[in-house]
């Protein structure tokens, strides 16, 4: 460990990172600036690597094998071709052109000829399979992102509707060139599904708290007409407000992934395209597409189930035979006959699975299968991450399937399967995790627990029984015997809640449109009551009207708004359509920033007492939907650093100077528990960090948030300043002193620093494993085994309190790699990842700790 700190220092020094030589803005008459030393950003990783094909489709090449065609996200983002009935990558292309470059695609189609044509936002791609070539176009919009597949009329030209312009466009075979068709095709800002039949082309919108359209469009006369949305249950079609997706059926007949609100779900919609009549619906169904007509048959996920559907008779069939044993996500399933007759007999269904590859499905075996070696894994972007404990950083990757958490120690990362999150709050030794879906909620992650899917991270807290539907959780706040969040609502809509997670009877109380239309982006909590902070913006595909965002003080014992305030500055005149993070200081000050100006508030009315400018952004225009709050983390001694106006800075609340610190825009910051900065970089695929010195924290803070502390005799542990029980279940299994040997519970420790243990009764066996190493204890030996190498250890293990115990050195230095200080005047157990305790100087603030154990 020692020989780690070296290198480290020595790396630190010889960089000359301490220099402070980035310093901008004004810190003339502040001390705690003067004092305050800082490090060029130094990355650490790129923690958040994972496969992501958002759009993808099937073809057949000569030989009559499945091709699976995919996009996987990355930068560039790369096009795959993939046999699914050799299971074998054939090809992997970049895509991108002279001047461009596509980071992703949600629109990767297999035309008529062969070719898999790719819409990404703002750029055209095609794939050649015989060529192995791939051409970019120019595209015909400056502006546009492309949410679904397209589709192609009868004479092979390409369609695909495109957001915020509701554009339609075409690639124009004859032409060789995209050609846009008009703007304002639909209502609202999306095209955001389509489907053809013969000339016609049907669009889909969404993002209206109106009616949702579809609208044909006839290819030769240029003609539109409104199609009337069917009634569901009572619900006439007017009350739709979403066409998610379409899926071409084949033939004559579409599929439409319709919201209905006020029967609070998506109905799955078939309409015969040549009459242009609706002829059923049914609910149920997983989140994007239905397979093509099968005879008279189409497939599609339900939960983990496959599901049939006759399109004339209206029976549906569940295959309860068959599990879907990874990811539930099913894009442009195929029904196939695949080559290999015995490991696949009979029909399979294929389908693109995402963040697994491409599923397969055999329906006479029962089987299901994810296939994903040889897809691409490059360096995701990350949405946030949160400076954590035991040297971890908990990073949320950008449309991922995880969390990851990036121990900088170990230069480990390990993942916990979820969605993406918004936000991370850090408190009681767990984060909670504000999620994006699922009509927004809050995830419970323990880090010393096993990381499993839907188990640990865990859905506590659920916004789904709002009214006006949510989408996602950007401010969260930890309120004692509570966890309070705020929201954004879902597509379409405006007016963000307030919810309350109450931690021990795990019910939720929702408080809804507290400020009328405005999202909730910042919140603190002090002395009972909520201090929170607006945006004008609703979900994506509405534009607010003009407004300003407001700060707000609200009562959750009451449910009412005390104080209301529109926020308007001096020092910035422009109208302020976002507002967010609202912080306290830790000398009770209120902040909330926006674009470019740090504003201090009163507690009070919510008056603007202090501006200080330290950005210079452009001013945000109702086009540009901001959520994401900026930053507040509050160092030891007062200094707020913050990522307002597009720079990392410091800034002295005293005197209200600033430093910049870095000049480069991050899109997350967080303060670690040992006081350096941690921050988003390169875009944000890396993590990156601010060495920091001068900020004078408290020893003792030092000591408890950077270690995990037990004591002989007690059942209490201190695990990074959160006080935990070393056994939930026995308050007998404690750190022992047997024969001169100090052991502890194997379990406890290594499930804190994040490995997985298993045991084997038949063996007496713990297995440990620590990212890629396995480490084997068997009870009675007085040796482990880490990979090949035994290590000698002079106590065997044994069993106390039905609890596998093992000499706290050699467990601790040689299996986890961490260093132990004892502190025999207290009967105290340091356990930290570099030398961190003075005996000497130390003394003092030991026994104080040891009183609390």
């Amino acid at each position: 460990m020692m020989g780690r700190k070296h290198k480290w220092l020595s790396c630190l020094l010889s960089a000359g990172l301490l220099l402070g030589t980035l310093t901008t803005g004004h810190a003339a008459g502040s001390q705690k600036l003067k004092d305050l030393t800082f490090s060029s950003p130094e990355q650490l990783a790129s923690p958040c690597g994972y496969t992501q094909t958002l759009g993808g489709s099937f073809g057949v090449n000569e030989k009559g094998e499945q091709i699976f065609y995919g996009v996987c996200q990355g930068n560039p983002a790369q096009v795959i071709a993939y046999n699914v009935d050799t299971a074998t990558v054939e090809d992997i292309k970049p895509l991108q052109g002279p001047d461009t470059v596509g980071k992703a695609a949600y629109a990767a189609d297999v035309g008529p000829d062969g070719r898999v044509y790719i819409a990404a936002h703002q750029f055209f791609f095609i794939y050649d399979p015989a060529t192995k070539k791939v051409t970019s176009y120019p595209s015909p919009f400056s502006e546009g992102s492309v949410m679904n597949r397209g589709t192609f009329d009868q004479e092979g030209n390409y369609y695909f509707g495109t957001y915020p312009k509701a554009s339609l466009v075409q690639f124009n075979l004859e032409k060789n060139a995209l050609v846009n068709l008009g703007d304002n095709m639909v209502r609202g800002q999306y095209v955001r599904a389509v489907a053809s039949y013969g000339d016609k082309i049907f669009m889909g919108s969404m993002g209206t708290p109106d009616q949702a359209q579809i609208v044909r469009y006839d290819v030769n006369t240029k003609e539109t007409k409104d199609i009337p949305l069917p009634e569901y249950n009572g619900y006439p079609g007017t009350e739709c407000t979403t066409v998610y997706t379409i899926s071409h059926l084949g033939g004559k007949y579409m599929a439409a992934k319709l919201m209905y609100p006020s029967a609070g779900t998506y109905v799955q919609c078939v309409m015969d395209m040549e009459t242009e009549t609706w002829i059923d619906s049914f609910t149920g169904a997983n989140h994007t597409h239905l397979s093509e007509l099968d005879g008279d048959v189409f497939y599609y996920a339900s939960q983990k189930n496959i599901c049939s559907r006759n399109i004339l008779t209206k029976e549906t069939k569940t295959y309860d035979n068959i599990e879907l044993s990874g990811s539930t996500t099913m894009l442009t399933p195929k029904i196939v006959t695949l080559k290999d007759q015995e490991k696949y007999p009979g029909k399979s269904l294929i389908a693109n699975s995402q963040s697994e590859g491409v599923v397969v499905v055999n329906f006479e075996k029962g089987s299901c299968e994810y296939f994903s070696d040889g897809f691409p894994v490059q360096a995701a972007g990350m949405r946030t991450i949160q400076a954590g404990y035991n040297g971890d950083i908990v990073c949320s990757a950008m449309q991922g399937s995880a969390i990851y958490v990036y121990n900088m120690f170990d230069n480990t990362t390990r993942k916990a399967p979820a969605a993406q999150m918004e936000s991370i709050l850090r408190t009681d030794g767990k984060y909670y995790l504000g999620s994006y879906g699922s009509g927004g909620g809050i995830y419970e992650f323990d880090p010393a627990k096993p990381a499993e899917k839907g188990v640990n991270p865990a859905l506590v807290s659920t916004l789904k029984a709002a009214k006006v539907k949510q989408d996602r959780i950007f401010a969260s706040v930890d309120g004692g015997d509570k966890i309070y969040y705020g929201s954004v609502p879902y597509y379409g809509y405006f007016g963000g809640c307030i919810a309350a997670y109450d931690k021990a009877t795990k019910e939720t109380k929702i408080f809804e449109n507290i400020v009328k239309d405005h999202s909730i982006v910042g919140l603190t909590y002090k002395d009972g009551k909520l201090y929170g902070s607006t945006t004008i913006f609703g979900g994506l595909g509405i534009t607010p009207q003009e407004g300003t965002a407001r700060v707000f003080i609200f009562d959750p014992q009451t449910g009412k708004v005390e104080v209301e305030k529109t926020l308007k500055l001096k020092k910035d005149l422009s109208n302020q359509l976002f507002a967010g993070n609202i912080s306290f200081s830790p000398d009770g000050r209120l902040f909330v920033g926006t674009n470019n100006v740090l504003v201090e508030l009163d507690p009070v009315d919510l008056s603007v007492k202090n501006e200080v400018v330290i950005g210079s952004q452009p001013d945000m225009t109702v086009a540009d939907t901001r959520w994401q709050g900026f930053f507040f983390e509050w160092a030891p001694n007062g200094l707020l650093f913050t990522n307002i106006g597009g720079k990392v800075s410091a800034v002295d609340i005293d005197t209200m100077d600033f430093k910049v610190l870095d000049g480069n825009r991050s899109n997350a910051i967080s303060l670690g528990m040992d006081n350096n900065l941690y921050i988003l970089s390169n875009g944000t695929a890396s993590v990156s960090r601010i060495t920091l010195g001068g900020l004078s924290p408290d020893r003792i803070d030092v000591i408890r948030n950077n270690a995990l502390m037990l004591k002989l005799g007690s059942s209490k542990a201190l695990y990074f300043g959160v006080e935990k029980q070393i056994d939930p279940a026995n308050e007998e299994v404690k750190a022992l002193e047997i024969d001169g040997r100090t052991l502890v519970p194997v379990r406890f420790l290594a499930e804190n620093y994040g490995a997985l243990v298993d045991w084997n009764e038949e063996t007496q066996t713990v297995t440990l494993t620590i990212g890629e190493k396995i480490v084997s204890i068997t009870l009675g030996e007085q040796k482990i085994k880490v990979m090949d190498e035994e290590i000698a250890i002079d106590v065997p293990a044994q069993t106390i309190q039905d609890r596998t115990m093992l000499p706290l050195r050699a467990f601790v230095e040689n299996v986890m790699g961490r260093t132990v200080y004892f502190d025999d005047s207290n009967q105290l157990i340091v356990i930290s990842n570099d030398t961190l305790i003075d005996g000497e100087k130390d003394a003092s603030i030991l026994t104080e700790i040891g009183k609390l154990l």
